[in-house]
């Protein structure tokens, strides 16, 4: 899936945790916006292998983004300047582990997510923060794997053990990548969960 629809199913995804733990939004709003953000960063965190990643685009450390930065540098101020040059120093060992690591390799395995969760979980807990962020994080990390299995191309849930790809439907129902399917999949499940939340808080308020 591309990175917009990522983003848009782990903010659901943390959403609906909240939902369910019953979050006083009023009381804890603060608490509750750095879960969704956690778990928003968890759904994009994955494609952290690609070049022009989503993820990497939104600190703006895309290499096509700094390149194009550059090329227009005789356009920027001396402060926008120094901020390229920083972007592209904190770029390199992000385009060193793309060069090594394939799109869709050791980020998308089912070991990592899990290992990333418990590193989330020991720092939740060492600072004493609440529950919701790690549990978020891990979810909306969890939703990008779920999601590209079921694309064509699959996910190699099972590395390093196991290379073969997975797919968690019928290959006759996967999706491409960007297609018009995936647009309305993701649309679809955004309406059911603004549905559910606005029968849930009916319901509870």
């Amino acid at each position: 899936m591309i990175g917009r629809h990522h983003a848009m199913l782990g903010t659901a995804v943390s959403l609906s945790v909240l939902m369910f733990t019953e979050v006083t939004l009023p009381r804890e709003l603060g608490w509750a916006a750095l879960a969704v953000g956690l778990g928003t960063l968890g759904a994009l965190m994955p494609d952290i292998d690609g070049h022009d990643s989503s993820i990497r685009n939104n600190f703006g450390l895309g290499r096509s983004q700094i390149r194009r930065d550059f090329r227009r540098r005789h356009r920027r101020t001396f402060f926008q300047r120094l901020v390229d040059v920083l972007q592209w120093v904190a770029s390199l060992p992000l385009d060193m582990f793309a060069y090594l690591v394939p799109h869709r390799g050791p980020t998308h395995w089912g070991l990592t997510a899990v290992l990333l969760t418990l590193l989330m979980a020991l720092l939740t807990r060492f600072f004493g923060w609440h529950d919701w962020l790690w549990i978020c994080f891990g979810l909306g990390y969890a939703s990008h794997i779920i999601a590209d299995g079921l694309t064509i191309s699959g996910v190699p849930l099972y590395g390093p053990f196991i290379r073969r790809y997975v797919r968690f439907v019928p290959r006759f129902l996967t999706i491409r990548t960007g297609s018009m399917q995936e647009y309305m999949i993701v649309r679809v499940l955004l309406l059911a969960l603004a549905v559910g939340f606005f029968a849930y808080y009916q319901r509870t308020y």
